[in-house]
């Protein structure tokens, strides 16, 4: 069996579990790295006239930062034949789109949480769902190791 994608995109909320489920991931999966999304919002100083008058920065979210850093990462990873998992709470659609453009189908979306937890109309968005809630850590972890590999 051998990987059949470069990025491995969970995304949905409840870090203790999420990291869990990772590290065992990561821990089974040597060709695997992490990555976290997870840093929503970093603040910047500007020159007078540029920032916010009261606090003198502007906050400026950093996902789309971090998504372009991923996929540079990602494609020269795969040159070592090397994988990224990557986490965050949410993701921007434009984001998301902006992702499935660059990579089709190497990239894997795995919502962590249940169906019922995403927006009515986009549980298309999509490619699994693992309900953290109704299964161990353990149960996660393979159902990802399923879904990354093909015969």
């Amino acid at each position: 069996m051998h990987n059949r994608l470069m990025l491995l995109l969970l995304v949905g909320s409840g870090n203790f579990g999420r990291d869990a489920i990772i590290e065992r991931f990561l821990n089974g999966h040597e060709n695997w790295r992490f990555v976290s999304i997870d840093d929503d919002e970093i603040l910047l100083e500007l020159s007078a006239g540029e920032e916010d008058e009261e606090t003198g920065t502007v906050s400026v979210d950093a996902r789309e930062f971090f998504v372009n850093t991923i996929l540079q990462c990602t494609k020269q990873l795969q040159e070592q034949n090397l994988h990224i998992v990557a986490a965050c709470d949410e993701l921007p659609d434009h984001l998301i789109s902006f992702l499935r453009k660059d990579l089709g189908d190497n990239l894997l979306l795995i919502h962590l949480g249940d169906i019922h937890m995403v927006e009515k109309g986009e549980e298309d968005t999509y490619d699994h769902f693992i309900d953290t809630k109704t299964c161990s850590v353990k149960d996660a972890e393979e159902q990802l190791s399923k879904l990354i590999t093909v015969p």
